[in-house]
């Protein structure tokens, strides 16, 4: 070996390149390959691999490297030659921890993918990809709040908060997004759940606060945080929404299959029963939606189109025999924007059933039994005639609204909102006298009652709810002016074509293209007993677009009708606009 290795050095003191050309020495032939050497050699041949000098020398018919070449490897990962990474050389575990943070760049639509097929079976805490800080663990945090139970996780971030340290807070999974765009949604944290098979349960999130027994100084299950800089955005601290293809069960004894927003009762980890201190909360000055007096609960209008009231509490009851009252609402404002609250088919325990116009209300205090509540609604106590619903001794409610089945209540204005002045009241309800005015605006209601078009009409002996009758009207009217209740009024540059559409307009005035010899209206206030009256005009005030009306004299002919449809009539053709007037009588 030593001879080898010192003709190999003479060779290279010789000044012959071994790696440009072979060089041939009788009976010791020297190669230079570029690569590694294979299969069987003969005897005494040296053979230097060009690219990295390694050398070669062969012995007993095989080939055994002697020297690397300036530090090269003969090969790595079994590969030789030239040798290039490939998928699986190494571990994340032989790779290691790096001394410093490092960056590299995805490419587009390259993700970093962690792949596995997954254990879910509920015997140990299933993690993939984990993010723990100062030793927190995840399968520790899952069993303090679900004991006995694991979960499977595709991303877990835990973080043991220390009692040292100032930092504004520690989030165990954050999501950061801002946004220059119009057009793309931008969303922080996203979470869809799916169900792809019948009786599954999915939660698109589910954030859990636990006070550990400790006295928590903030305590918030969610919180949402809405910060606004300018006075034209729009949007809600929470939206509530969804595409459906199906509409949920509903019933009138619960709150049906797909409640907005429902609030359950605590379970009891021990001892209990446990309640909420309040289902819905506003605080102190909280809203204000331009009234000035706040806007706790916003009721939006029922119906989508049309004269519609606004949207109902809905509220359930139970007797003491256990049977269930359902059907009780509550409207703010019916279709005229006047305040309207109601109750509707709901049982009272002294009354067998609420009228629909009262408004019921709990006393201020609680029931007084016996003697002391005989003395205080006795008839000749004045709280008897104001307050009291006299039932064997008891207490029992404070009314409002007119209501026919209880024996004494407090009247209400109609849209005033406070108590009439009584003057009288007698023990049967159903005389009271007043001294105060009565809402210009909304009027009043008996006994919740108010027809259309009906007025009060004595009839010898009461005044009762009675429609317009024909005996009632006088033989003459007489007005400085009479006003129908709509007025066509069809212009334009060039006049309108005929048929006018003028709806159910019992007078009106239209400008007719010029060259017209026949024009129909189309007007619903005709009827087959109608007179029709048709008036040639110059004038074209109230007209749109101010069409020139010509001057030249015609004599309009009415000529045909179709009851409740229209009338046509007949007039002289000429070469420029006319304007006609027209009313109709009967």
């Amino acid at each position: 070996m030593r001879k080898l290795l010192a003709l190999a050095g003479l060779l290279f003191l010789s000044a012959v390149s071994v790696y440009a050309q072979s060089v041939v020495i009788p009976g010791n032939p020297i190669l230079n390959s570029t690569g590694a050497p294979t299969g069987l050699c003969s005897s005494y041949n040296l053979d230097v691999i060009t690219s990295t000098g390694a050398l070669y020398t062969c012995a007993a018919g095989s080939w055994t490297v002697v020297s690397g070449g300036g530090g090269a490897v003969s090969s790595v990962f079994t590969r030789t030659g030239a040798v290039v990474a490939v998928s699986g050389d190494y571990t994340l575990d032989q790779i290691g921890n790096p001394a410093a943070q490092k960056s590299f760049a995805l490419g587009t639509n390259n993700p970093l993918n962690i792949t596995d097929a997954g254990v879910f079976s509920n015997t140990q805490q299933n993690e993939y990809f984990q993010s723990l800080i100062n030793g927190c663990s995840p399968a520790t945090e899952f069993a303090a709040m679900f004991s006995g139970n694991f979960a499977t996780d595709g991303l877990a971030g835990c973080v043991a908060t220390p009692a040292s340290g100032n930092v504004l807070q520690t989030n165990g999974v954050a999501g950061y997004v801002n946004s220059l765009s119009t057009t793309i949604n931008a969303v922080g944290v996203l979470g869809i759940a799916r169900c792809l098979a019948t009786g599954c349960s999915i939660w698109g999130d589910n954030p859990v606060a636990v006070d550990n027994g400790f006295a928590v100084t903030q305590m918030y299950g969610s919180e949402v945080d809405i910060n606004v800089f300018n006075a034209l955005s729009s949007g809600q601290a929470i939206r509530i929404a969804g595409a459906w293809s199906a509409q949920p069960t509903q019933s009138n004894s619960s709150q049906g299959n797909m409640p907005g927003i429902l609030i359950v009762k605590p379970q009891a980890a021990s001892g209990g029963p446990f309640f909420w201190t309040a289902g819905l909360a506003c605080g102190t000055a909280s809203t204000n939606n331009v009234q000035g007096n706040g806007d706790c609960i916003d009721h939006g209008i029922n119906f989508t189109s049309g004269a519609s009231a606004s949207q109902a509490d809905f509220w359930h009851a139970r007797t003491s025999s256990a049977t269930i009252i359902n059907g009780q609402t509550l409207l703010s404002l019916d279709a005229s924007n006047n305040p309207q609250f109601t109750f509707t088919g709901v049982p009272d325990a002294q009354n067998a059933m609420f009228n629909s116009y009262g408004l019921r209300i709990p006393e201020v205090a609680s029931p007084i039994a016996g003697t002391a509540g005989a003395a205080l609604c006795s008839a000749s106590s004045s709280l008897h005639a104001l307050m009291c619903n006299y039932n064997g001794g008891t207490l029992s409610q404070v009314l409002l609204g007119v209501n026919p089945m209880t024996t004494n209540v407090i009247p209400k204005a109609q849209g005033n909102g406070s108590p009439l002045a009584l003057s009288s009241i007698t023990d049967n309800g159903t005389t009271v006298s007043t001294t105060e005015p009565i809402s210009a605006t909304t009027g009043f209601q008996i006994a919740g009652a108010a027809t259309s078009s009906h007025y009060l009409r004595g009839n010898g002996t009461n005044y009762v709810d009675s429609a317009l009758l024909t005996a009632d009207l006088p033989n003459q009217i007489k007005g400085a002016t009479y006003v129908t209740t709509t007025n066509c009024l069809l212009g334009g540059a060039t006049g309108t074509t005929s048929p006018a559409a003028c709806v159910a307009a019992p007078a009106g005035k239209v400008a007719i293209p010029a060259s017209q010899t026949t024009y129909t209206i189309n007007t619903t206030a005709v009827t087959a007993n109608s007179e029709v009256f048709v008036q040639q005009v110059s004038d074209n005030s109230g007209l749109p677009s101010s069409p020139t009306c010509s001057t030249t004299v015609d004599a309009p002919l009415q000529s045909a009708r179709v009851a409740a449809t229209s009338f046509t009539f007949t007039m002289t053709s000429v070469a420029s606009v006319m304007c006609y007037q027209y009313w109709i009588v009967n």
